[in-house]
């Protein structure tokens, strides 16, 4: 995407492609489908004005495979140098960051960890929309008993119940978001501070 020539001859296949690979998103193995949301982050990149927009209608999609691969395409397109599509990839963020209270539990993680990349790699994307997904994050951060797992040990699986907590990766994946915006905040209030010194 930095030879302005070569973007221009593969734009026209961009809408080929984009068919061909979410075809493949939800027949594929979770692999698979990492390489398709890779691919489709990078086409967004070449062709944002286009892409995004499809990102979007995609999202709406009853298969959560298909909404794990948009939003996981989201991270993809995330740089921490500032790029030509972080103008448009603004606005939208709130959209795709919605996601953290989806019904399924990989596209909440998968939302986790976009925001997660985004807070490290380009803050400025959900700089303003803290108010919002900080409650989100919150409310992420409690542990849901009905996100429980139930295995019977023993001979015939009469033996004592264990629980198991499929959110011990989210939980982290939360703690990892929160740190960097909290930081984040007192790093700017702690340059506030020296910049006040300064001046007095």
């Amino acid at each position: 995407s930095q030879n302005p020539e070569r973007v221009a001859e593969f734009k026209p296949m961009v809408p080929r492609l984009w068919s061909l690979l979410f075809d493949q998103c939800a027949l594929s193995e979770e692999g698979m489908r990492g390489v398709v949301a890779d691919c489709a982050g990078k086409l967004t990149v070449i062709d944002p004005h286009n892409c995004l927009p499809m990102l979007i209608e995609r999202l709406q999609s009853p298969d959560a495979t298909v909404r794990c691969a948009v939003i996981t395409a989201v991270k993809y397109t995330i740089a921490d140098t500032p790029q030509p599509i972080d103008a448009l990839l603004r606005p939208l963020m709130p959209q795709f960051m919605s996601h953290i209270e989806d019904s399924d539990l990989h596209v909440r993680r998968v939302s986790l960890v976009t925001l997660n990349s985004a807070a490290h790699n380009k803050p400025s994307l959900i700089s303003d929309q803290l108010d919002t997904l900080l409650p989100l994050l919150y409310q992420e951060a409690v542990v849901k008993v009905t996100c429980a797992r139930r295995h019977r040990c023993g001979q015939l699986g009469t033996g004592h119940v264990l629980v198991a907590m499929p959110t011990g990766s989210l939980l982290k994946t939360v703690w990892m978001v929160m740190h960097v915006l909290l930081w984040q905040q007192v790093h700017s209030y702690i340059l506030l501070v020296m910049f006040m010194r300064v001046l007095l």
